[in-house]
């Protein structure tokens, strides 16, 4: 958590651009280097890394000059004395930029690198508080329970301050490419709810890679949590259609209404730990399979030849389910299915009574409501 958090203060920086005729200047300081230094300008994608330009360090001075249609994300890769190598997230607009770089660098000129400083300023504040609280967390010497209850229940008030800050930050900025930005490399940092309001109000021109892959990473997750809420114990099921292994429909309700209690396990043909727990299962559905219990495993798998050919590796001659052209996982989300194995227990009203049981666990259970 704590390389996650430092991380996620220290990386945050902004960009964008005002589309004008003049085009841009960045005028940038940089003393701490020897002259003949290379400073890029590049771009970042979910997944590469693009060199748009460069320039050289001469009299620790560095100029890059252009122009953009509308706003856009950007990063300066410079040289640095200390760590060898670093990155500043710059708002590249057409018009005077100003940026100092080195141990603590800076932006500004424009209205939006402006922006950028004044969100950086908050978080290093942010940042450092953060830090003298983890070295406290990681060195507690002779600390007692309370003293540590107390350092984590700061630890926890900066973890909302700094939400806080990227949110009011994302909110000020919401029509321009900071709001996107932050959104992509922070929200993870951010209160869940309060984040999902504000991702749909992001406008579309300023929707990149970036921030669409984390939207959508975070609409899936937002999905399975509520989907998770929805099914926990003594939440009802889902019903839903997936095909068995012939191909042919079959209707999660017409096994729950028709049996004492419905054993519902997610897996893979690729899990280890669901294969491990597979012959538990089977000793549960031999032992309770004729006695009122169902047993019903529904696979997450894309490939449906590897999934049949797990199934007869493993002998499971109980109930199996699969669509998979995506619609298992359709179902693995309406159940808030985030990791496998996920079994529940559903009893024939649709009541969920255990979710997350597994081996030893799962069996006691099973015995106590098949008794």
């Amino acid at each position: 958590m704590k390389k996650l958090f430092i991380t996620a203060l220290t990386a945050a920086a902004i960009t964008a651009c005002a589309p004008t005729t003049k085009g841009y200047k960045i005028n940038g300081k940089y003393s701490d280097i020897a002259d003949g230094s290379k400073i890029y300008l590049i771009e970042l994608s979910h997944t590469n890394l693009n060199y748009l330009d460069s320039t050289t360090v001469q009299n620790g001075s560095f100029e890059f000059s252009g122009t953009c249609e509308k706003p856009a994300v950007r990063f300066l890769l410079f040289p640095h004395i200390e760590s060898g190598e670093d990155m500043l997230p710059i708002a590249i607009e057409n018009g005077n930029i100003e940026v100092t770089l080195g141990v603590n660098p800076t932006t500004g000129g424009s209205q939006l690198n402006e922006a950028l400083q004044s969100y950086r300023n908050d978080n290093k504040k942010a940042s450092q508080k953060a830090e003298e609280i983890f070295k406290s967390i990681d060195n507690p010497g002779e600390l007692s329970t309370e003293q540590r209850d107390s350092l984590q229940n700061t630890a926890n008030e900066i973890m909302q301050e700094v939400s806080d800050i990227i949110l009011h930050h994302i909110r000020t900025n919401i029509n321009n490419p900071i709001a996107p930005f932050l959104i992509s490399i922070n929200g993870q940092m951010c209160d869940i709810e309060q984040l999902a309001s504000l991702i749909d109000s992001v406008p579309e021109e300023y929707r990149d890679e970036r921030f669409n892959n984390f939207s959508s990473r975070f609409k899936s997750h937002i999905q399975s949590r509520i989907g998770a809420e929805r099914t926990a114990e003594g939440g009802a099921y889902v019903n839903f259609e997936l095909k068995d292994l012939s191909g042919n429909p079959v209707l999660f309700s017409s096994i729950v209404e028709n049996n004492k209690y419905t054993l519902l396990d997610f897996w893979a043909s690729w899990c280890s730990p669901c294969r491990k727990a597979m012959p538990g299962i089977k000793n549960i559905y031999e032992k309770y399979g004729k006695k009122g219990l169902a047993v019903v495993s529904l696979s997450l798998d894309t490939d449906s030849e590897a999934w049949k050919k797990a199934v007869s590796d493993l002998g499971m001659t109980w109930t199996q389910l699969c669509n998979p052209d995506g619609g298992s996982r359709e179902v693995g989300q309406a159940y808030g299915v985030e990791f496998i194995p996920t079994i529940l227990i559903i009893d024939t009203d649709g009541k969920i009574v255990s979710r997350g049981l597994e081996g030893e666990a799962l069996a006691k259970k099973i015995h106590e409501l098949m008794k």
